[in-house]
């Protein structure tokens, strides 16, 4: 995403998150960044997603927690949507 914004473009994406219930045993067990989910999809943690834009001169706009915004198999699926730009090298974030 770094190589394809201008300096100054913005993005926006959703990535999931584990169960709340997964989540706590993930958390307990140490730091984690993502997590393969039993649906097949990825689960991602919000500090990782957060230090990986940082680390690619992506300023995060604005992080919104999204409860259940899918169902799948009759179980609420959370999520986080990120809004994100491009600073230039160098600039604060």
């Amino acid at each position: 995403m770094e190589d394809g914004l201008a300096d100054g473009g913005i993005a926006a994406f959703t990535l999931e998150n584990a169960p709340d219930d997964y989540e706590e045993i993930l958390n307990k067990a140490g730091e984690w960044r993502w997590q393969l989910q039993p649906s097949g999809r990825f689960a991602h943690n919000k500090q990782y997603v957060l230090e990986v834009s940082k680390n690619h001169n992506l300023k995060v706009l604005r992080y919104e927690e999204m409860r259940g915004f899918r169902n799948e198999g009759g179980k609420d699926v959370n999520g986080h949507i990120f809004i994100v730009q491009k600073v230039e090298v160098g600039q604060e974030l």
